[in-house]
C-alpha cells in the first residue's frame, strides 16, 4: 500500500485538518486530527476502532463518513489533482462520478 499510495505523502497533517475534514463536514475534529498529526500514510490505515480510540470519534456516522472518504482517497491514488477533478466534474451534478 506504501508504494501504490505514493501520493499520500503530500497529504500533511494540515491539509488533512483543515481540507479534508472541513469537506466532508467534520471540522469539529481538525485539533484532534493535527494534534495527532495524521498524514495521508496515517489516515490510509486507520479503523473504526482507531478513530474511536485515538481520534475520539465516536459517532457511527462520522466514522463512516471518515472511512468512506478515506475510500474515495484510495480510489483517486490519494492524488490531490485527480481529486480536485473529480470535484470539479461532479459541481454542478447531484450525483458521484
Amino acid at each position: 500500500n506504501e508504494i501504490k499510495y505514493l501520493k499520500a505523502s503530500e497529504m500533511d497533517p494540515t491539509w488533512i485538518a483543515h481540507r479534508f475534514l472541513p469537506d466532508i463536514g467534520l471540522s469539529q475534529y481538525t485539533d484532534i486530527f493535527e494534534e495527532k498529526l495524521c498524514d495521508g500514510h496515517v489516515l490510509n490505515t486507520l479503523t473504526r476502532r482507531d478513530l474511536e480510540k485515538h481520534f475520539s470519534v465516536h459517532r457511527k456516522f462520522h466514522q463512516s463518513s471518515i472511512l468512506n472518504a478515506i475510500e474515495l482517497l484510495r480510489r483517486v491514488d490519494f492524488n490531490k489533482e485527480k481529486l480536485n477533478h473529480r470535484r470539479t466534474l461532479s459541481e454542478d451534478k447531484d450525483i458521484d462520478l
